[in-house]
């Protein structure tokens, strides 16, 4: 059962970071770091791209043999193949993650962090004693069981230590996304930009990518919401949109796994635990990498590590204000280092049933126990606090809950009068036509009519017609009571004489004569 100091769990970027920065903070201190796998870095489940800056505070890319590409430019692509390029937008790498995840691995192993491949941690419990007590089983070998006085969980999305601790690491379903991808060669495509495509109907609430790894060489995947897709699973949907984009591709990789888009876990640590990169969910949620979050991630885990086990102190309450400022406190931790230190001289001097050696360390254990009272006190009083918080956010959730009531309540008295508002100025509109026509009417009733009458219409004439003076006033007189043609019209002048055998005279009343009527006999008498 070995004992050891720190035991790191997963020889990815935030794993190796870890077991890395805890050597160099306290080189004193036992580091092991474990991976489950043959090899560091194999087999890989990422699409390799990182950003230069935060690269470069771990490592230098320039002309590494871990880099596969140098990237430049970055093009998004709609649903229908339009392509939107951004030139020279920031300086990115595209890794190689075999190559990457075991230079780190091998930077943490000169700094003096013992690597172990092939071994997997299978349980971990905590047994009073101060430490993790964490099962590995190593591939042809037994079980071992190593004493750790901190573990940090860097086992990626599928952690265990997490859960093993009792930290809540679990993942919605809806913030997880499944992902394929193909190494393919033989494909066209600007080998110095990475290519994001944007589509439901390509990869429903995620995205396609093309990651160059070299000319013609490129990492091809997707990853897509399970609850959003239509049935198929990722790798169907990847097989779909290579085959239309690249059908002369040749495959010569493929990878699946998930990606965790959920924001990071609200509590990272516990008693003598740190959780750290992907297994905490400490992932970008818009693009879904994580290479610089997790080496970031690392380092803090890794010299938090060794700054609790230099103070001999790895509990969660360790890095709280209140403890770490108590002069109280202080106080004690300095008498516990003192008599600590007195105590490995006295058993190596005078031996282990030595009174003085028997003294000093019940002393230790006065200390500590009056340590761990105060801390206690200092516990119950944040937990106090904790809870009066929590009451004063849930009558916070009751008033906003009532003003969001209020809220909307008013919000449908504007909405109801709004439409009486509107209801208003349509029957203004309604008066004011009614009012303008009124006034129209009553202008026009002001106005004087003329009261003649028209006796007859007068008709053109269509010939000339001359009159002597005499003529005339008979002339008209006949016409207008006569209706005569224009031509008839000249008749009655004594000057066309020649023509009033053509004048239509009136008609004669016909004359009629009495009869003698012949009487019946007897009827002469009546």
């Amino acid at each position: 059962m070995p004992d050891v100091d720190v035991l790191v769990v997963g020889a990815g970027p935030a794993g190796a970071v870890a077991a890395l920065c805890a050597k160099q903070a306290a080189r004193e201190l036992d580091v092991v770091l474990l991976e489950r796998d043959t090899a560091v870095g194999a087999p890989v489940r990422c699409a390799e791209g990182v950003g230069d800056a935060g690269l470069r505070e771990f490592a230098n890319p320039d002309g590494a043999d871990w880099v596969s590409r140098r990237i430049t430019d970055v093009i998004f692509q709609a649903p229908d193949d339009t392509e939107v390029v951004l030139a020279n937008s920031g300086v990115g790498w595209i890794l190689d993650r075999t190559r990457f995840d075991a230079f780190l691995a091998a930077q943490a192993a000169a700094e003096g962090a013992c690597v172990l491949v092939g071994a997997e941690a299978t349980a971990m419990s905590r047994n009073g004693d101060g430490r993790w007590h964490v099962r590995v089983k190593q591939r042809g070998g037994a079980d071992d069981v190593y004493r750790a006085r901190v573990v940090i969980g860097a086992d990626g999305v599928e952690t265990m230590v997490g859960r093993w601790a009792g930290l809540d690491t679990r993942v919605p379903s809806r913030d997880m996304e499944s992902c394929a991808q193909y190494v393919l060669q033989g494909i066209d495509f600007n080998p110095d930009a990475i290519y994001l495509q944007f589509s439901d109907a390509i990869a429903p609430g995620g995205y396609a990518w093309i990651f160059p790894k070299g000319v013609g060489v490129a990492n091809v995947g997707l990853g897509l919401v399970s609850l959003k897709s239509d049935g198929r699973n990722a790798r169907q949907y990847l097989d779909a949109w290579v085959a239309r984009r690249f059908p002369t591709g040749t495959q010569t990789g493929y990878t699946v796994g998930g990606v965790i888009v959920h924001t990071t876990i609200k509590k990272t640590y516990t008693d003598g635990v740190l959780v750290a990169g992907d297994a905490a969910h400490m992932i970008n949620p818009l693009s879904g990498g994580g290479i610089n979050n997790a080496m970031k991630a690392g380092r803090l885990a890794g010299c938090t590590a060794a700054s609790a086990i230099r103070a001999n102190d790895t509990s969660e309450l360790a890095n709280i204000s209140e403890v770490t400022s108590n002069p109280t406190l202080g106080g004690l931790r300095m008498q516990e280092i003192e008599l600590g230190r007195r105590v490995v001289e006295l058993s190596e001097k005078l031996g282990e049933n030595h009174p003085r050696l028997i003294q000093a360390r019940n002393e230790l254990g006065t200390v500590r126990g009056r340590f761990a009272a105060e801390t206690r006190s200092i516990a119950v009083a944040i937990q106090a606090e904790l809870d009066a918080a929590r009451s004063e956010e849930e009558q916070l959730k009751v008033q906003v809950d009532r003003a969001s009531s209020v809220s909307g309540e008013s919000s449908q008295y504007e909405a109801e009068l709004k439409q009486l508002e509107r209801e208003a100025a349509s029957s203004r509109s309604i008066y004011e036509s009614f009012l303008n026509r009124f006034k129209e009417l009553r202008e026009q009733q002001d106005i004087q009519r003329p009261d003649a009458r028209v006796l007859a219409y007068a008709r053109p004439s269509f010939s000339p017609v001359f009159y002597c003076e005499p003529c005339a006033p008979k002339a008209l007189r006949w016409r207008s009571h006569r209706g005569f043609s224009s031509e008839a019209s000249q008749i009655p002048c004594h000057k066309n004489r020649a023509a009033s055998a053509r004048v239509r005279q009136p008609a004669k009343r016909p004359r009629f004569r009495a009869r003698p009527i012949a009487l019946a006999p007897g009827k002469a008498q009546e």
